[in-house]
């Protein structure tokens, strides 16, 4: 169980960010979504990003489109860079936060892959803090076998995709994501 509330502390961007997405993962199963995904969901090219991007300090907002539903005719918006369609699920998690230094540190706390393994999440099951994340990398390629220190400042403002993984406490092993920092 996640409680929501104002994270302080010198990891709390980290931290907020894994309890979104930790938070996200959990609904997946319970979420349906309605509509078509085409006009569900719109990154932020120059339009306003739907879902919106929730206020500092509440919940992030969340959307869920699974394959089905006109899912499989969603066409990626060009600034997205995906090149690929026809996608089983689509998770767009729209939150913000606040942060009280450069954006430079924030950036390299995203880019810190593998502090990720410290974030902890509270386990009503187990009655304690448990590890979010059990194992996680920055990768040279979408392959959960290259593994590789994490990302620079320099490759985080590059634009360019990168790939990490992590292994959480609730998958069945390690899922490769992409980022890309524009």
């Amino acid at each position: 169980m996640l409680t929501p509330g104002v994270l302080r502390g010198p990891h709390s961007a980290s931290v907020a960010f894994a309890r979104a997405v930790f938070a996200a993962l959990c609904l997946l199963p319970c979420v349906a979504a309605a509509g078509s995904a085409q006009s569900a969901v719109a990154p932020p090219c120059g339009t306003p990003a739907k879902p919106s991007y929730a206020r500092p300090g509440d919940e992030p907002n969340l959307l869920i489109v699974r394959e089905g539903r006109s899912f499989d005719r969603w066409v990626p918006p060009t600034c997205t860079g995906w090149k690929t369609d026809g996608f089983q699920m689509l998770l767009a998690l729209a939150g913000s936060f606040r942060f009280e230094g450069p954006g430079d540190t924030l950036l390299m706390r995203v880019g810190r892959v593998s502090s990720f393994q410290a974030i902890k999440y509270w386990s009503d099951k187990g009655g304690g803090w448990s590890p979010l994340i059990k194992d996680a990398a920055a990768l040279r390629r979408a392959d959960p076998s290259s593994r590789r220190p994490d990302f620079t400042l320099p490759e985080l403002k590059s634009g360019q995709p990168l790939y990490f993984f992590q292994d959480d406490n609730r998958s069945s092993g390690p899922v490769v994501y992409r980022m890309q920092v524009l």
